[in-house]
Parts: C-alpha cells; sequence; structure tokens
C-alpha cells in the first residue's frame, strides 16, 4: 500500500480527489441547514420520506402512490431523505446533507470517469466547474429529487462515451437507473441513450433494461400498496394529463425555440456551455453533446420558466461540465495541428477548465462561508427560518398527533400533529386545482383535509405568495371570514387561525 502511495502516478490523483473533497465541505457545508432558505419541494420530500419510513405511503392527507403530479418522488430517494433527516433528528439538515453528497459524487465521477474522454486536468477543470458554478452550489444544497437524476445522468453519459462494450453499457444502465430511484423525469435520459446507441441495438437492454427493471418496480409498489382501490392507474392518468398538457401550454409550435434560446442566454456559463457542447459533437465526448441537446430540448418542450425555476435543469449540470473540459481539449487538439498557431494557445486551452473552475469557486466561497447564499426563488422561499420554527414550536404545544393543522410543507415537517395543505383542502371539495385538474377520490384520502377539522390554519407567507392564486383555492379558504377564525400567532409573515368551534371548548 506504501508503495502504491508514493508512486508518482498516484499523487495527482491523492491531490485532485483531495481539493474536490475540500472544495466540496467549503461550498456546501457551511450554514448549509438555513442557507439557501427552505423551498416547498423541500418539505414535500422530507414530509413524504418520513411518512413512508413510519410505515405511511401518504402526502399529508392523501395516500401517495409515488406516480401523483402533485409529488411524483420516487420511494428509493424518499426514504434515503428520511434516513438522512432522522440521523439529523428529523431534521431537514439531514436531508439537505444527502443531497451534497450527490453533488461530491457527480464531481468525483467527472474527475475519474471523465478521463475516458479528456484528460486527467481536464477532468479535473470540469469537476471544479460543476461544484463552483452558482446555481449548483444553490441546487445540491436543496432537497431536489433531481440532484440524484443528476448523478445517474454523469455516470450514464461519461460511459456512452467511446465504442460500446458489454461493461460500458451496463455502467450507463446503472446511472439511468439511478434516475429512475428518484423522478419520473429520469426517462428523459433514456431518450438520450437509445438516441447515441441508436446504431447498436445489442446495447439496448444493458443500457435501458436497468431503468425498465427499476421503474417497473416503483410502479409494483405503488399497484400493491392500493391494489384494492386502483388509485395507481388514475395516478398515472393524472399525470400524462398534466405533463401533455403543460406541453402543449409551454412548447407548442415555435416556442421550445424561444424557450432554448432564453435557457442558453441566461448566463455566460450556458452559451458558452452551449458552444462546448456544439464542439463535442465532432470529439471523443459526443454522446454528452448529444445527451446534452437531446434532454434540454425534452426539458424545454413543456417548461418556459427554468431560467427562474432552475431545479428540473440541475440535471444538465454535470452533462455541461463535462463538455467543458471535452470541449476544450478538442478544440486545443485542432488548434495543436495548424502550423500558423502558437504551441502556447493550445496549451492555455487545455487548462482553461481548471482555471474557469477555480475563479467559480473562488467566487462563490464568501456565500458559503457567509451563509448569504441568495436563489432567483427567493420570493416563493422561506422569509425568516426562526420565525418558521417559532409558530411550529407555539402549535405543539396546543396541539396532538390526532389533531389536524391545515398548513404548508415549509412548517408542516416541523409538526407533531397531522398535517394537509390548501391546495388538499379544495381537491378534497371537489374543486380543481393545481395540480389535481381532476379533485381526487374521496378514498385516495387517509383522513379528511377539511377546514371545518382542522384545530389550526397556518397561513404562510408562501400561500400568500402562490398558493392562494390557484384555481378554487379562495372558494376554500373563504369560511375563515365567514366563521370569523380568530388569529392566535403572528408573525411578520405567518399566522396562525383557529378554528373557532375548538376555542369555544375551552
Amino acid at each position: 500500500m506504501k508503495r502504491l502511495i508514493s508512486d508518482v502516478k498516484w499523487k495527482p490523483d491523492i491531490a485532485m480527489l483531495g481539493t474536490i473533497v475540500v472544495v466540496w465541505g467549503l461550498l456546501y457545508l457551511p450554514f448549509l441547514r438555513t442557507s439557501p432558505s427552505w423551498y416547498g419541494d423541500e418539505g414535500l420530500a422530507l414530509t413524504a420520506g418520513l411518512n413512508l419510513m413510519r410505515g405511511i405511503p401518504a402526502h399529508g392527507s392523501f395516500w401517495n402512490t409515488f406516480w401523483n403530479p402533485y409529488a411524483p418522488y420516487q420511494p428509493v430517494y424518499e426514504i434515503l431523505i428520511a434516513i438522512g433527516a432522522n440521523l439529523a433528528g428529523g431534521d431537514i439538515l439531514g436531508g439537505r446533507l444527502v443531497n451534497t453528497l450527490f453533488a461530491l459524487a457527480i464531481a468525483i465521477t467527472l474527475c475519474f470517469g471523465g478521463r475516458r474522454v479528456m484528460t486527467p486536468l481536464a477532468a479535473f477543470g470540469a469537476s471544479l466547474i460543476f461544484l463552483g458554478y452558482e446555481q449548483s452550489v444553490i441546487h445540491f444544497r436543496w432537497i431536489f429529487t433531481h440532484n440524484l437524476v443528476a448523478l445517474g445522468f454523469a455516470i450514464a453519459f461519461l460511459w456512452l462515451c467511446g465504442k460500446p462494450t458489454i461493461r460500458r453499457d451496463w455502467i450507463a444502465g446503472m446511472g439511468l437507473c439511478l434516475g429512475a430511484l428518484a423522478l419520473p423525469l429520469g426517462i428523459y435520459g433514456c431518450v438520450a441513450a437509445f438516441l447515441v446507441r441508436i446504431r447498436h441495438p445489442r446495447s439496448w437492454f444493458r443500457v435501458l433494461g436497468p431503468y425498465a427493471i427499476a421503474t417497473s418496480a416503483s410502479l409494483a409498489v405503488g399497484w400493491l400498496l392500493f391494489r384494492e382501490k386502483g388509485f395507481l392507474w388514475s395516478d398515472l392518468s393524472a399525470m400524462a394529463e398534466f405533463y401533455s398538457d403543460a406541453s402543449r401550454e409551454n412548447g407548442g409550435g415555435l416556442k421550445i425555440f424561444q424557450n432554448f434560446q432564453r435557457f442558453f442566454t441566461q448566463d455566460a456559463f450556458h452559451l458558452a456551455g452551449l458552444v462546448m457542447v456544439l464542439v463535442c459533437l465532432a470529439g471523443r465526448a459526443r454522446a454528452l453533446a448529444v445527451a446534452t441537446l437531446a434532454v434540454s430540448l425534452l426539458l424545454l418542450q413543456n417548461r418556459q420558466n427554468l431560467t427562474v425555476f432552475y431545479y428540473q435543469a440541475v440535471i444538465l449540470l454535470p452533462l455541461m461540465a463535462a463538455c467543458y473540459g471535452a470541449g476544450f481539449e478538442t478544440l486545443a487538439e485542432f488548434l495543436k495541428r495548424r502550423e500558423d498557431i502558437r504551441p502556447s494557445i493550445p496549451n492555455f486551452l487545455k487548462s482553461a477548465p481548471a482555471l474557469i473552475g477555480a475563479v467559480f469557486c473562488l467566487a462563490m466561497l464568501p456565500h458559503s462561508l457567509s451563509g448569504t447564499l441568495k436563489t432567483r426563488i427567493d420570493y416563493w422561499s422561506t422569509q425568516s427560518i426562526p420565525e418558521v420554527e417559532a409558530a411550529a414550536e407555539w402549535l405543539n404545544k396546543r396541539t396532538t398527533p390526532e389533531d389536524f393543522v391545515l398548513c404548508h410543507q415549509n412548517i408542516a415537517w416541523l409538526l407533531h400533529a397531522r398535517t394537509g395543505d390548501y391546495l388538499q383542502a379544495t381537491t378534497w371539495l371537489n374543486y380543481p386545482t393545481w395540480p389535481f385538474k381532476k379533485p381526487l377520490r374521496k378514498d385516495q384520502f387517509r383522513f379528511a383535509p377539511d377546514i371545518s377539522t382542522a384545530r389550526f390554519a397556518v397561513i404562510a407567507d408562501i400561500d400568500r405568495r402562490w398558493t392562494f392564486a390557484q384555481p378554487n383555492v379562495e372558494k376554500t379558504i373563504r369560511i375563515f371570514e365567514s366563521e370569523k377564525w380568530p388569529v392566535v400567532w403572528a408573525g411578520e409573515n405567518y399566522f396562525v387561525l383557529e378554528n373557532p368551534r375548538f376555542s369555544k371548548r375551552k
């Protein structure tokens, strides 16, 4: 072992690995619990995971088949988040830590797996570019299923580069399988992988089979849990309708090209990244380029707002970072063959990814170390974490596990009572709302999220800024005025109302 470590060939690898771990630690761990501020989808994943660990497959008040458009998070991802949270005493910090580990795994994959299509220095630069880009630091601190999909895509498409072999195909298939364990969105990777291997039918099962097996297993779990009620089939139908409507609304006609232009011109990183992707079409990293273009088009055909709500786009970040490394190297090799080009220019291009990555990391370091990460969706994030914790503490002192509290997921995971949000309360009353275009059947609820049965109702910042603007929610909350629910706890952004039916019992 000592001989191996002392071998000069190992020393650069150890230095690169150590640098990656240190950079990851500095950029992703300080103030992890509170920076960036809590976002609603985190609460969704966290509450679903904690419920599942307790043997309750549910999203608040209704049963979770893992395929409803409300939050089609897959059971493996939910369990991973819950394990992390439980190790942290049921806290969001543990779930966030799990996601930062996905970022570390991606960086290591780029650094060492990327050597299949670029030099070690370029691969190291790609890993630093990924780690240091602003949206990576922000989104891999959040709890998002897309982060595990991104790790899977990094593995899959690095190993799809080059000529097919049995080993490479199976490794790529395992990468795509990780996407299936997180979110149905992982199917975009399967489409891209099929395009890469379209001329090699013998590879199809090895590359796509693991994804199909994992997805089938999830569908089987959803069916077995609720086979007598048939919830899985109605959820699948609802999800298909949800995404077809989104594609028609956001990507119809020329909109997809407008979305593409808007996305890749949002900043210098994406514009230069698109150039590097196109360059890679002519190099050894062609599979990465094809995958980046295919996945981006699939994303943008049903989303116009990815430049603001960027979290779905993180599945592209490892691929774009890899294309930076491979693209600069391809340019360097091309210029090296030209006699009229100074040798210093190709040499500089080969080191450019590492230099760019270093600049990214240094630029993000002050924000990480001070806990002042600013996001594009701060308006829809928790405005004051201490306020949410104070409201939760107040509610926990006045409720039991049998009580029902109507509230958003941003506070629900902190409460001991049963919880459900205003969207669930609206569909319970048979009103269509987002994302329940068709109201859920009554037997799909594990308890009735009826406002009249709620012990308390919490009005959060996100409710006033988003939830109450969703279809028919205003009809649901009129009961607060008609029955004159009093405000019994108030902060700057959060208000707690008490059901007068309960206050009269005191």
